[in-house]
């Protein structure tokens, strides 16, 4: 007879939980797959955005976290800033903002009509609306 091969073992405590992990695999399995190809789908619809709209320039990022939202905050007047960066980076530009999302901004007033005139989701003329703008326009 050859010599005997110790196994070892483990010690662990009881959970319960661990004793239902085998039947609850297939569930476990969809659902990382699921948040897998979910994902994936962001990515390439992230990566597909990048590749179809017109790059604009802007203000480079001062925060990791944050972009330039502290830089706006801690700013005296940030309409300022905002004019500044209108007369260096164009009347359409992108300002990185926290985590590193982005916010277009508009400052044109032909740009504005033509986002409003398309975008009709949140923003609806009613008549109140209508005599606030003109009220403040005028």
């Amino acid at each position: 007879m050859g010599p005997t091969i110790a196994t070892p073992t483990l010690n662990l405590p009881f959970v319960p939980w661990i004793t239902d992990l085998r039947s609850a695999s297939p569930l476990c399995y969809a659902a990382g797959m699921s948040v897998a190809l979910w994902a994936f789908v962001r990515f390439l619809g992230a990566a597909h955005r990048q590749m179809v709209t017109t790059r604009l320039r802007g203000p480079p990022s001062t925060s990791v976290i944050y972009g330039v939202s502290n830089d706006l905050i801690s700013s005296k007047d940030t309409a300022v800033m905002y004019e500044l960066w209108a007369e260096e980076y164009g009347v359409v530009y992108k300002i990185p903002t926290v985590l590193g999302r982005t916010k277009i901004v508009l400052c044109d007033p032909k740009a504005i009509a033509h986002y409003y005139a398309r975008e009709t989701w949140t923003y609806v003329l009613t008549p109140f609306s209508l005599r606030s703008i003109e009220g403040l326009v005028s």
